[in-house]
């Protein structure tokens, strides 16, 4: 006999009701869920579907000799997820997974045009909870699998926010000590990014309609519906984003629509700027070797100036130390941009070598960036190695560009890496002109470097 049963429902429901029979003549006691029914021939209970994964129901039936069969009933979500967008102008098209739209801010180009309309394509995917695999795995297909990652004292909340960081992460419920997650391929993170689509027939398994809306943040009077197509996909044109300055904003949602009920399903923001991204933040880190060789690690702290960074130095002890090093990660908010160091003096560095304070301060950064420890699905950031002269760190101005990774062309816009996406690191020190104060304050009698190079006797003062 079969004691395990799975049955797919769609999401939207809240309550379902199960119905259980037996043959009253062998049977002393019937029950669902722990409550033992009246009758010895049926039982029925309500089970909720909502709050914490899974949702089962166990039926118990004893016979006359006292033995006891557990049936045990799983319902299995099922729903319809946006998987991927594209945005499209005059001359440029941008391709998203879906999941990297939360918390990004997507440069277009700048010849885009205020005036101009931009279209928005939502593509559409199926998705059933599956047996999950472990956090860590990064997929080996290009559909969409089912992850399972424990988070102590997480609630439902807390599981949606930490996919929402994470770029491989289409939704969250959630679970005993954890959360499920709905996740892409690495595989398939990649091949979107291209503008690759997958055939609606691995896609669509449903039947129903889906609609959508994407809506400006002047009001609901200015949104655009549409229902998904043969494709399943949902189509938005001529859509005019309301810009301030060089940013916009637009709101996309979708619903489910079964009979006349409208379920609403997804919304994010998807967040514009017009031309290179803006810096989200720099990790720093400022690591010095003895004359010794023993590492020491010191503080440092970073902030964007209009398009250049400025890295101030805290107190260190110039005069015990025969190298310094400062490593450096620029954080944008787009996937497709990184910073480029090939024009300048600093070096890369393997980011394994180095670890960023920063990186356990943000639950954004842990997530997202593969150089916080995010994982195979995490973005990919370039680590400088900037080389600073313990006693003069603030004679070094080190250059950086701002790179696309897309390829120029009609399918993918790329900003020109000129004078116009060329910005600055300059170090400065923490409230002192001058490391020979950190070096005086200290009352010891030490040796300095002069301009000329020449070593002369340092009498520390008080």
């Amino acid at each position: 006999w079969i004691h395990h049963y799975d049955v797919s429902l769609d999401s939207s429901f809240t309550q379902t009701f199960v119905v259980a029979a037996a043959e009253e003549s062998n049977t002393t006691m019937l029950s669902i869920g722990g409550n033992v029914s009246a009758s010895n021939s049926s039982a029925s209970a309500t089970v909720a579907l909502l709050g914490e994964l899974p949702h089962l129901a166990t039926v118990r039936k004893q016979g006359l000799q006292q033995k006891q069969a557990r049936y045990d009933i799983a319902f299995v979500p099922i729903t319809t997820l946006p998987s991927q967008v594209k945005i499209a102008g005059p001359g440029f098209e941008r391709h998203l997974p879906w999941s990297e739209v939360a918390g990004s801010v997507i440069s277009l180009p700048e010849s885009l045009r205020k005036a101009d309309s931009i279209s928005l394509e939502v593509i559409l995917t199926d998705y059933e909870l599956s047996v999950p695999q472990p956090c860590h795995w990064a997929g080996a297909s290009t559909g969409i699998f089912t992850a399972f990652c424990k988070e102590h004292a997480c609630n439902e909340h807390c599981c949606k926010a930490i996919c929402g960081h994470r770029p491989s992460c289409l939704a969250a419920s959630l679970g005993p000590s954890g959360c499920f997650e709905a996740r892409h391929a690495a595989e398939a993170l990649q091949a979107m990014r291209g503008g690759h689509v997958p055939p609606v027939n691995e896609r669509q398994w449903l039947r129903r309609k889906v609609g959508g809306k994407v809506c400006r943040l002047a009001g609901a009077e200015d949104c655009v519906e549409a229902t998904a197509g043969e494709d399943h996909t949902l189509r938005f044109a001529k859509l005019q984003p309301d810009w301030l300055e060089r940013h916009a904003e637009l709101k996309l949602s979708l619903a489910l629509a079964k009979g006349s009920q409208q379920l609403p399903s997804n919304s994010e923001a998807l967040q514009l700027k017009l031309g290179p991204p803006d810096i989200l933040d720099v990790l720093v880190n400022l690591t010095g070797i003895t004359h010794d060789g023993t590492i020491r690690h010191f503080q440092a702290a970073s902030v964007v100036e209009g398009q250049n960074i400025v890295v101030t130095l805290m107190r260190y002890p110039p005069y015990e130390l025969a190298e310094l090093h400062l490593y450096l990660v620029i954080l944008f908010p787009d996937p497709d941009y990184t910073a480029g160091w090939a024009s300048s003096t600093a070096s890369l560095a393997n980011v394994s070598e180095i670890s960023f304070q920063r990186c356990e301060e943000s639950r954004l950064f842990k997530h997202r960036y593969h150089v916080c420890q995010a994982g195979e699905h995490g973005w990919r950031t370039t680590t400088a190695k900037i080389s600073l002269d313990p006693w003069g760190p603030t004679e070094t101005i080190v250059l950086f560009d701002v790179h696309s990774r897309a390829n120029s062309g009609t399918r993918e816009h790329e900003h020109n890496d000129g004078v116009g996406s060329r910005r600055a690191v300059q170090v400065r020190l923490d409230q002192v002109t001058s490391v020979g104060v950190w070096s005086a304050v200290e009352g010891f009698d030490l040796r300095c470097h002069n301009g000329g190079g020449v070593s002369l006797p340092f009498w520390g003062f008080l």
